[in-house]
């Protein structure tokens, strides 16, 4: 991993569903264009559905997840939504390049993400899939 960027997007008012979360993921990478990375997009709302931050892209993640790494970043999010929003939830994204299928790797991503929500008790929307401007939610199940 290289580093963190956060968004220059503006917030919106409120995501209250699914089409509003693609619509709200897919402007938000096409306002930050394509890095040719892999990037884990993240951001954090309150019980309403309101963004409480913009999102963070953290630049340049490995391929393979690393369970420490999606551990210990579950567990900065339990924290700080139980300070600030403690009914609130966290918002996730793969952007990667590459072809637009979902392969093991992604499956890797979004298990090991749901994994993390599910040991710390964060309520998570996603993960998503971000691939060449298209914005898809990473199908449920554990990698193959």
């Amino acid at each position: 991993m290289r580093g963190m960027s956060i968004s220059p997007l503006p917030l919106p008012e409120r995501i209250d569903d699914e089409s509003a979360m693609v619509r709200y993921l897919g402007a938000l990478l096409t306002a930050d264009g394509a890095s040719g990375r892999r990037d884990l997009w993240v951001f954090m709302l309150d019980g309403d559905g309101h963004p409480l931050d913009p999102a963070t892209c953290v630049d340049d993640v490995p391929a393979d997840p690393a369970p420490r790494f999606t551990g210990n970043l579950f567990l900065l999010f339990r924290r700080t939504l139980a300070s600030v929003a403690p009914d609130g939830s966290v918002a996730m994204a793969l952007e990667r390049p590459g072809p637009p299928q979902v392969c093991l790797s992604d499956r890797q991503w979004a298990s090991a993400l749901r994994w993390g929500a599910r040991r710390e008790g964060v309520r998570l929307h996603g993960p998503y899939l971000v691939v060449g401007g298209r914005v898809r939610r990473l199908p449920d199940g554990e990698a193959n």
